[in-house]
This record gives structure tokens, sequence and C-alpha cells, in this order.
């Protein structure tokens, strides 16, 4: 499976970015992007989404916590185009592939939900 790249944008506050450039999830082959370990992934919901957004770890996670996944419920979480889920900082150590890539994979319907994925910009 090839995934789709999405585009990082680079901007001052990723917790609140200005003017977002929304992207389609590839809910086919799933996406990936670059993670810098400065990197959040917001995904906007979509009236009707049902199923599931996860991004992997790449390696096995050496901490405290026992959950390994990055992972939202779309059926509970992005189910209207009203509410959005923030994943991020990933630690490029634990989700990056020998690439550079975090890789996100979908279940069920997702083909409305939309991506955005931004870097904060060194200032």
């Amino acid at each position: 499976m090839a995934e789709t790249e999405l585009t990082v944008e680079r901007v001052s506050d990723p917790a609140s970015p200005s003017n977002p450039t929304l992207q389609d999830v590839d809910s086919v082959n799933g996406n990936k992007f670059l993670n810098s370990g400065k990197t959040r992934v917001y995904f906007i919901g979509a009236s009707g989404a049902t199923g599931t957004v996860t991004i992997t770890p790449q390696t096995n996670c050496t901490c405290a916590n026992t959950s390994q996944h990055a992972q939202a419920s779309i059926a509970n979480d992005l189910d209207a185009a009203t509410k959005w889920v923030q994943f991020g900082r990933l630690p490029p150590p634990q989700y990056n592939d020998s690439d550079g890539y975090a890789i996100i994979g979908y279940t069920g319907t997702v083909t409305n939900v939309k991506v955005m994925v931004c870097e904060e910009s060194e200032i």
C-alpha cells in the first residue's frame, strides 16, 4: 500500500493555526506526513462519518503509557462537521518510519473527513 502524502503547513502557533489548508483523507490507502516532532495533526469531522483514525507507532513504546496508538473513534468524535480531534506532538523515534514519515490509517467511512497537518515554525 502506498500512502498518500499530506502537505505539512508551517505555522507560528500549531495549537490554533489561522487559515488552515484542509486536505482530503485517503480512506483506501491511508496518509503519511513528514513528522519533525513539532507536528500536530487535526481531523475535521463530517456528517455520517463512522470508523476510526489511527496513527500507529513504528516502534514499541518504552514509556509508562500503555497506550500504543494515537487513535480517535470517528463514530464518537468526528461524526459532524463541527467536531475535530488533534493528535501531536508525536515523538519521531516512536512514530516515524525509516524515511521520517508518520503513518495514518483509517477504517470505516471517512471519505468526507478532512485533515490538516501543521508544524511549528522556528521563530
